[in-house]
């Protein structure tokens, strides 16, 4: 405590000093999770405070780094009085966002990872459809980088413009799952840096990140009870976010405990939604559908024996509710790989599940070489 007090009395000293960052009230606050990135923060914060728009508080939330991720938060806070930095504990990245929104003080919240990066010239860009439609959230889409190179742009499947409404529903109901049976094609991003979010709207409906300990992809909750939450959303055709799929992080590793964590998270939606709508209903069992095959897929790696993992992928087509689920929705499969898939599911086929993802894992990997 006493080293998080120095610190913001040093940041205070700082602002003083400088003046030409002295502002009113910033309207964005930029909310940056921060837990042993030393190799890749400083690109981070750099690309915040390059941009041309101002009025940005920049909080960096050092979730008890190990290395000097700390240190370099604390060097950003000398040299910028916009930056404010908090150390806490470790708690995971969810403890971290929410601690942000907390000391969060601008009209708008943002969120960005402490690997990735955003082009220059977001916030002006946000700022004038904020300025022009007001709304609660904005959503837009993304560049996929890997190994330093940009590989695709995803943007969001709308046309640009304010939803409010009925025409909300659309996006709402995306946000839940796909309209088809592991459909992929159409660009759903659910990370909470995919969205701009006025802060008023997220205190007044007690918004929170849980801990990803209790459920896989905590962040999908986040922007779905977002969405719920919001009467206006406007979707943008541009993607300055730039996300990096670097081998090695989070999401490219074994989750243990998946299957229990992403079930939390289904019933958990099912406490969140209308579950007498029938569209509702439908969605959330391809969702279901989709967490079950998540799963599988991560049986897949290298991370156990061929034995081992098809014994694990036939456990899970087990279930009974995955079984029923696959019956009832079984009109929404929208392409013959998809059909494929669902077919060796519904026959409990887990040993040509592992042989075939792994073939086809390796043909894939052969063509990017």
């Amino acid at each position: 405590m006493k080293h998080c007090f120095l610190v913001e009395l040093r940041q205070l000293f700082v602002r003083s000093l400088m003046g030409e960052e002295k502002m009113t009230e910033p309207r964005i606050s930029v909310i940056i999770p921060v837990y042993n990135v030393e190799a890749y923060l400083r690109r981070c914060v750099d690309s915040v405070i390059g941009q041309d728009y101002r009025e940005l508080e920049i909080i960096l939330v050092d979730d008890g780094s190990s290395d000097s991720s700390g240190v370099i938060c604390d060097e950003y806070a000398r040299k910028d009085g916009r930056v404010r930095v908090i150390h806490q504990e470790n708690m995971g990245p969810h403890d971290a966002r929410n601690t942000g929104m907390a000391a969060a003080v601008g009209e708008y919240i943002s969120f960005v990872d402490s690997d990735d990066w955003i082009e220059a010239g977001i916030y002006t860009y946000m700022i004038s459809i904020v300025d022009a439609c007001h709304p609660d959230m904005i959503r837009f889409g993304f560049k996929k980088v890997l190994n330093g190179r940009i590989v695709a742009e995803k943007k969001m499947p709308y046309e640009t413009g304010l939803y409010e409404g009925v025409s909300i529903r659309e996006i709402q109901m995306d946000i839940i799952s796909n309209e088809g049976i592991l459909d992929y094609k159409k660009t759903r991003s659910l990370s909470p840096w995919s969205s701009l979010y006025r802060r008023e709207l997220i205190m007044k409906q007690g918004i929170r990140f849980i801990s990803v300990r209790e459920i896989l992809n905590e962040d999908y909750l986040f922007v779905l009870q977002a969405s719920q939450a919001a009467s206006s959303i406007y979707v943008s055709d541009k993607s300055f976010y730039c996300y990096d799929t670097r081998e090695g992080s989070i999401t490219m590793s074994y989750r243990q405990n998946m299957v229990s964590r992403k079930k939390k998270l289904f019933h958990t939606y099912c406490c969140s939604l209308d579950m007498n709508d029938k569209d509702v209903r439908i969605r959330l069992k391809n969702f279901y559908i989709d967490c079950i095959y998540a799963c599988i897929v991560n049986e897949c790696g290298d991370y156990h024996s061929r034995t081992e993992s098809v014994a694990a992928i036939r456990e899970l087509l087990q279930d009974e509710k995955l079984q029923r689920y696959l019956r009832d929705n079984h009109r929404l499969i929208h392409s013959v790989r998809t059909g494929c898939i669902c077919f060796l599911m519904r026959h409990k086929l887990a040993a040509v599940m592992y042989d075939s993802y792994r073939l086809m894992k390796s043909l894939k990997n052969r063509r990017k070489a």
